[in-house]
């Protein structure tokens, strides 16, 4: 299996996440952590030969270097946080790969959720 189609749950439950958070807050549960930022980690990666851009978006306690599939090229990472509605990219990246986000990453994210945050 794909490493990034092994993801997809996740990704699903993503999107869940997103469209009970756009719908209103009495969509989701009141609980306090609902009331907290959400914060995840994302990867963009590419492999060769066509060096198509990929995106994956993952749990915050996951370092960056294990989410690389196996003959992929990491190009950016980072953090993003989901609060009320919006999406923050802040601008410090990952240790474990020694790779910054770049400016244009908040908007390659909101398409990658497919969510206008």
């Amino acid at each position: 299996m794909c490493p990034v189609a092994a993801l997809m749950p996740t990704t699903a439950a993503l999107h869940r996440h997103l469209a009970a958070a756009a719908a209103g807050p009495r969509s989701v549960p009141d609980r306090s952590a609902s009331s907290k930022p959400q914060m995840l980690k994302y990867l963009i990666f590419t492999f060769e030969p066509d060096d198509l851009e990929q995106t994956v978006v993952f749990d915050s306690a996951i370092p960056h270097k294990t989410m690389v599939p196996e003959g992929a090229t990491p190009i950016r990472a980072g953090f993003l946080y989901i609060y009320e509605g919006h999406l923050t990219v802040p601008q410090f990246g990952s240790d474990t790969l020694n790779l910054d986000p770049r400016p244009q990453d908040k908007a390659i994210l909101q398409q990658f959720l497919n969510h206008n945050l």
